[in-house]
């Protein structure tokens, strides 16, 4: 690879000189094309030599002054298959679709029925294969189970066992009410992602295949597009025995496995709509080569990380770290390549550090604070643009780690898929929340787990039921589930239940319909009204302005007239059942005593307690 060098002292004069010598070669053709030349202000000076050009007309390079020549200048290229930047501003106002969801339901964006069958199934065909009787896992004992893994992360214990002691430091109600001890250990002995009779022996990930496959699909489905893209490996913890697992002395965590993806093999399953944006990658110095940026410029992308010594191609135009060592913090050094315009540059910081790019450059230079031993203060250095925007946009996979191990699962398993589960698992959890929050709704980590685990935990308690009639409350469903704005479909039930609705006209006999979210009993005249959410209120309130109409009446006849009008006015069909339920009786018990039978002029005032 051919470099040209742009150190602190190239000048324009000699950019110019090397771009009139590159013009003169062969293979014109495969050069990249001047994109535009970015000028340092020149050196002040009592004597000038003006430009003696027209500046309407745009000047020529041999009418420039010497001083112009000879200050700092940088070369940009560009690429005739760059395609045309997209405006990402309009990929903001996507995210305002997930602002009216619940935490609940953007979490079974990503943990859908599908995934919770995959699991229920296999996990049942597991249990047979090891000569089980038969656990009779269910999609509502499932979800059941991960609710309590979630809450592990938050409300740990020393011993999983503890949930279920019945001592009161240690038990959890909450946990103790939805699911007994020996059934939560069931479920975790028989946990399976894939049918142990169709595994890859090649792959070493053969038995979470189908779930990474599934969750991977989730997350490409509702992921939003932006521009600047943190591309890292994410850590999981593991202490376990596998060929995957790697150690790193001087890591916060030392013994992990390393989840990641080819940064090819990710672009290639983007959607169509989203592979044709123009992203720019941030990477460290595990991913970056030259190779690689130049062909991410071939397709359109933007790419700059940190880059290995023997990665550089034994660049023979920058300065060894040898040597760079003796300079002062601030010195930086660049060369670009000729062949495909990707840029080198080191920078003398507290150590050494080497940045390629396809698309930015050193201009303009910015200053940094630090802290000199020498002088025992803190100065500025300066900086070249890459490193500033490096810093800016790199970092969210660590991020995401440190977000994710606030709260990881707690409960452990001899299984060594049993980590990379679990992870999984708050992954999916970390994007929802990350989600719901670009969205615009500022709700805490903690809080959006909490609010899954209630409703979980209070929904699919997996108890046995003792004798007696079931309860039709409606206080069985959260309010999160039942106020949401999707999937509540009024479907046909085999068994007939009672309507839930509290003024229905169908308490008396049985419904055959319900809702598929709420799973409660409705009718079709109260299914509308039950799922709005000033549904209570509204009721509360009449029951109020009534309440007062009574105590302000002065007379029998006068709160017989004031009943009717306000009626006629206020009552809609719910008003009027509630009218003829609730005030009815006591509108009749008046008429029946013996002044009612009296004229007009002999009615007597009440007095209304």
């Amino acid at each position: 690879m051919d470099y040209g060098i742009f150190k602190n002292q190239r000048t324009l004069n000699e950019i110019m000189n090397a771009l009139e010598e590159s013009s003169d070669e062969e293979c014109e053709e495969r050069r990249p094309i001047p994109d535009a030349i970015y000028v340092a202000p020149p050196e002040p000076s009592v004597s000038t030599d003006e430009d003696s050009g027209d500046e309407d007309a745009g000047g020529r390079i041999e009418n420039l002054s010497s001083r112009q020549l000879l200050a700092d200048a940088e070369v940009r290229y560009r690429n005739d298959s760059l395609n045309t930047e997209p405006n990402f501003e309009d990929l903001v106002a996507r995210y305002q679709c997930y602002k009216k969801l619940s935490a609940i339901e953007i979490f079974e964006l990503k943990i859908d029925d599908n995934i919770v069958n995959m699991l229920v199934s296999q996990s049942n065909n597991y249990a047979l294969w090891k000569n089980c009787p038969g656990p009779k896992i269910t999609a509502d004992v499932m979800r059941c189970f991960i609710a309590i893994l979630i809450l592990s992360g938050y409300n740990p214990v020393a011993n999983t066992r503890l949930y279920w002691c019945t001592q009161k430091d240690t038990r959890n109600e909450l946990v103790y009410n939805a699911m007994r001890r020996n059934r939560f250990e069931e479920i975790m002995r028989y946990l399976h992602c894939v049918n142990n009779n169709n595994i890859d022996a090649t792959d070493k990930m053969s038995k979470l295949r189908p779930l990474i496959d599934k969750i991977k699909e989730k997350f490409m489905q509702y992921y939003v597009p932006e521009q600047n893209i943190s591309y890292d490996e994410s850590m999981v913890k593991y202490y376990g025995k596998h060929s995957c697992k790697q150690f790193i002395r001087g890591n916060p965590i030392r013994h992990f496995g390393k989840a990641t993806a080819p940064l090819l093999t990710l672009i290639d399953e983007f959607a169509e709509d989203k592979k044709k944006l123009s992203y720019h990658f941030f990477f460290d110095n595990l991913f970056t080569s030259l190779n690689l940026l130049n062909y991410l410029r071939q397709q359109g992308y933007g790419a700059t990380g940190t880059v290995r010594e023997n990665r550089l191609q034994k660049c023979p135009k920058l300065t060894t770290n040898k040597q760079m060592k003796k300079k002062e913090r601030g010195y930086y050094e660049s060369a670009i390549s000729k062949e495909d315009g990707v840029l080198v540059v080191k920078w003398m910081d507290n150590s050494i550090v080497s940045i390629a790019s396809n698309n930015l450059g050193v201009q303009p230079i910015s200053t940094v604070k630090r802290y000199s031993q020498k002088d025992k203060t803190n100065v500025q250095v300066p900086r070249p643009y890459l490193f500033g925007e490096y810093n800016r946009f790199m970092g969210g996979v660590d991020r995401m780690d440190e977000n994710i191990n606030m709260y990881r699962i707690h409960i452990r398993s001899k299984k060594w898929y049993w980590a990379l589960f679990s992870w999984m698992l708050d992954a999916c959890i970390h994007n929802a929340w990350q989600l719901q929050r670009k969205a615009g709704t500022k709700m805490a980590q903690l809080d959006f787990r909490r609010e899954i685990v209630l409703h979980y935990l209070n929904k699919y308690n997996s108890l046995p039921k003792g004798p007696g009639r079931s309860s039709t409350s409606s206080s069985a469903v959260a309010n999160t589930s039942r106020f949401g704005k999707m999937e509540h479909y009024v479907t046909k039930i085999e068994k007939k239940r009672r309507c839930v609705g509290p003024y229905c006209k169908t308490k008396s006999s049985a419904v055959r319909t319900a809702c598929c979210k709420c799973n409660v009993g409705l009718c079709i005249e109260c299914f509308r009204d039950y799922h709005k959410n000033n549904y209570v209120l509204s009721c509360f309130s009449h029951f109020c302005l009534f309440f007062i109409l009574v105590k302000n009446s002065f007379n029998l006849y006068t709160l017989t007239l004031s009943v009717s009008i306000w009626t006629r006015v206020f009552f809609s069909k719910i008003n009027i059942l509630f009218f003829k339920t609730t005030c009815f009786p006591i509108y009749r018990c008046y008429f029946k005593s013996s002044d009612c039978n009296k004229s007009k002029k002999n009615i007597k005032k009440r007095n209304w307690a």
